[in-house]
């Protein structure tokens, strides 16, 4: 049976379960799409390791350029997920190419989700500023610098799905914003913390390495190497669940919308009906050659 489309809005319990029973079934169909992401998200970390000490400094170009197929790769790892969801069938060829004409709409849709984000942002580096030029504590500017990060992802939340509308719905880059907003209306807080939860879940698996030896600090007689290993096979495994959860976010979010569409004014749309064929026989006989 499909996962997708809900039927219905579903609790919280359901819907981690949901999310669970997605990912499980898609976890090997998505493995390949995972691994290219890796390789390409590794490349941009170490790969300068690779290049003559001559030519170091043109790791940061191509590594910009690496990340120009990272966007769209994200969006294919979507599509899989979402067909899983759906039942239908899988063609690799077909997602690639179909992801990457959709790399201008992406471009366009994050374009316009950095306004208002950018924004709250330099407003944070303002209040940091004046914190510092004030003299106030320490402590207190670094509580602000952390609150300023929820408050720039505060900004992001609404916007949340956007990406995901530009893959799955096929809808360009304004409308794809829009409608973001009108889902997410009435559900913020729900949305902030389960978007908070997967992007804390991929940054957590990425840093691993680095916040275990932090927090265990017996850790730092291992080889570094091998705890990143372990952090890449840990991405590698389980960061397809944090895109599974945004996902399925998705789609409880348009179920729930579309379930109080009735009690909200109706959207904006033409509907072109057809025209009723002419019963008038001079038309007809202009038509006849």
């Amino acid at each position: 049976m499909a996962i997708f489309p809900f039927s219905q809005a579903v609790d919280d319990k359901t819907f981690i379960k949901t999310v669970c029973h997605l990912y499980r079934i898609s976890l090997m169909k998505v493995m390949p799409v995972s691994l290219l992401l890796l390789l390409i998200y590794d490349f941009m970390r170490f790969g300068d390791v690779l290049f003559p000490k001559q030519y170091a400094h043109l790791h940061i170009q191509v590594a910009a350029f690496a990340t120009l197929i990272l966007l769209p790769l994200f969006g294919t790892l979507i599509c899989i997920q979402d067909a899983v969801g759906k039942e239908t069938p899988i063609d690799y060829k077909k997602l690639f190419f179909y992801t990457a004409t959709r790399f201008l709409s992406l471009m366009g849709c994050f374009f316009s989700m950095l306004v208002f984000p950018g924004i709250v942002f330099l407003i944070c580096i303002g209040g940091y500023f004046l914190l510092a030029m004030k003299g106030l504590p320490i402590t207190l500017i670094l509580a602000w610098s952390a609150l300023s990060v929820f408050f720039v992802f505060g900004a992001f939340v609404t916007k949340i799905v956007a990406p995901i509308l530009v893959f799955t719905d096929e809808q360009n880059a304004n409308d794809a914003v829009e409608n973001s907003e009108q889902m997410v209306k009435g559900y913020y807080i729900r949305t902030f913390i389960f978007s908070l939860y997967a992007i804390l879940l991929l940054v957590f698996l990425s840093k691993f390495s680095y916040m275990a030896t932090g927090y265990f600090h017996s850790l730092k007689e291992v080889s570094p190497w091998v705890l990143e290993g372990i952090a890449q096979v840990l991405l590698l495994i389980i960061g397809p669940w944090s895109f599974a959860l945004l996902l399925a976010q998705k789609y409880d979010l348009q179920s729930r919308h579309i379930a109080i569409a009735p009690s909200k004014p109706k959207l904006n749309i033409k509907i072109i009906e057809p025209k009723k064929e002419s019963t008038d026989k001079s038309r007809e006989d202009k038509l006849n050659f």
